[in-house]
C-alpha cells in the first residue's frame, strides 16, 4: 500500500496536537523514508 501526503500530514498535525495538549506551541514533524513514517516529533521544554 503507498501511502500519500495527506496521510504524512495528518500524522504531523497530530504531533503538533500532542504538543498543544501539554500546553506547548503547536509544532509537530514526521521523517518519512521510502513511504514510511522513521521518526516523528512535537515541540516540546528543553529540561
Amino acid at each position: 500500500m503507498i501511502l500519500g501526503d495527506e496521510y504524512f500530514m495528518r500524522a504531523a498535525l497530530a504531533e503538533a496536537k500532542e504538543a498543544l495538549l501539554q500546553d506547548e506551541v503547536p509544532i509537530g514533524a514526521v521523517i518519512v523514508a521510502n513511504g514510511q513514517i522513521i521518526a516523528r516529533g512535537h515541540n516540546m521544554v528543553e529540561n
